[in-house]
């Protein structure tokens, strides 16, 4: 049998009179619970991505390709596809967090909820504001082609009654 400590390692126990801090990452602030982008959100798992791509509603911006489809809920959410080719891990990271804020920011401003996958070309992180300007361009031009779509339907479903 081994000695306390000799050839172990010994977990300490915090002490229950000093108060714990929130671990953080070095050089961030902690985000407000009210201003993250939800889990509820955000678009996983395969199935919903694949329902999104089968739609077919694709617009193409120099930062990223943005597909998107109409969902029923009160909220846009955002799905993200990012690939090793844009760069290391701190880079992708940093620019999940950019998009998921501009998405944050910019999704309340669109008149219709959608289901939004960005697959992310390889760029270099821009600002903010440039991310928000390529979500809004980009949904602009989607949902005028959802919009078309819509009266494509309903001019088809008049003509045959």
């Amino acid at each position: 049998m081994l000695a306390q400590g000799v050839g172990t390692r010994c977990m300490t126990t915090p002490d229950p009179a000093q108060p714990q801090q929130p671990r953080k990452a070095r050089g961030q602030k902690p985000v407000p619970r009210g201003f993250a982008l939800g889990r509820s959100r955000r678009l996983t798992g395969d199935g919903t991505f694949s329902g999104v791509m089968a739609a077919r509603a694709k617009c193409a911006h120099a930062l990223f390709a943005m597909h998107t489809q109409p969902n029923t809920r009160p909220y846009s959410r955002l799905g993200i596809s990012i690939s090793r080719k844009v760069g290391g891990a701190t880079i992708r990271n940093q620019i999940k967090r950019l998009v998921r804020e501009a998405f944050r920011l910019q999704s309340p401003t669109w008149g219709d909820a959608y289901d939004v996958i960005l697959v992310i070309r390889p760029h270099t992180p821009v600002a903010l504001t440039q991310y928000q300007r390529a979500l809004d361009e980009s949904i602009e031009n989607l949902h005028a082609l959802w919009m078309k779509r819509a009266q494509r339907k309903q001019r088809t479903t008049t003509d045959d009654t």
